[in-house]
């Protein structure tokens, strides 16, 4: 299971969303606090590995406690590849296709695969709301690749399904 504090000042709520460091005419004098907490938060980023653990999970429920304090809406997610670990009960967001080595959503806005079919398919959350919606967009996505003669590194790459969702306050999520 992975998990990331994202933005949600779009509706598309998928695993790719970006926290981008808010303006400084945000911050009050205080704001020297935030910054510690965002070094943190972008050292753990730059490890390239999102894996739940009670340390990293702590580090974003700190960071976004300091971006609520100054009205930026931000939220943690939970995504996984791995059917064991879907969360389809409360918090279930939807499905995301997603190039996990590229942190690339093919649903994000703006993508050129997210034609109108899919569009169409997605809830209200921006994503696919079954993992078979998720799965044809997926092989669709390969397909693209394979008739437009894409770099050999992007072939190497194959987008899947991921089931995405938020923490529920009375659950705490099982470390590996």
């Amino acid at each position: 299971m992975h998990m990331n504090l994202l933005s949600t000042e779009e509706v598309y709520r998928g695993i790719s969303r970006k926290l981008g460091l808010p303006p400084l005419s945000f911050f009050s004098r205080e704001w020297s606090g935030y910054f510690v907490i965002f070094n943190k938060y972008l050292e753990w980023l730059s490890v390239g590995h999102n894996s739940y653990c009670e340390e990293s999970y702590h580090l974003l429920v700190a960071l976004m406690n300091e971006n609520i304090k100054y009205n930026l809406p931000c939220e943690i997610i939970f995504f996984s590849d791995k059917p064991e670990e879907f969360h389809m009960g409360k918090g279930f967001l939807g499905f995301d296709a997603y190039w996990e080595e590229e942190g690339i959503s093919g649903i994000e806005k703006g993508c050129q695969l997210a034609d109108e079919y899919f569009l169409k398919k997605l809830n209200k959350n921006g994503l696919f709301p079954s993992f078979e919606d998720a799965q044809e967009f997926c092989i669709m996505w390969k397909e693209y690749i394979n008739t437009h003669d894409l770099n050999t590194w992007i072939l190497e790459q194959q987008p899947k399904p991921f089931c995405v969702w938020l923490p529920c306050p009375h659950q705490k999520p099982r470390s590996k």
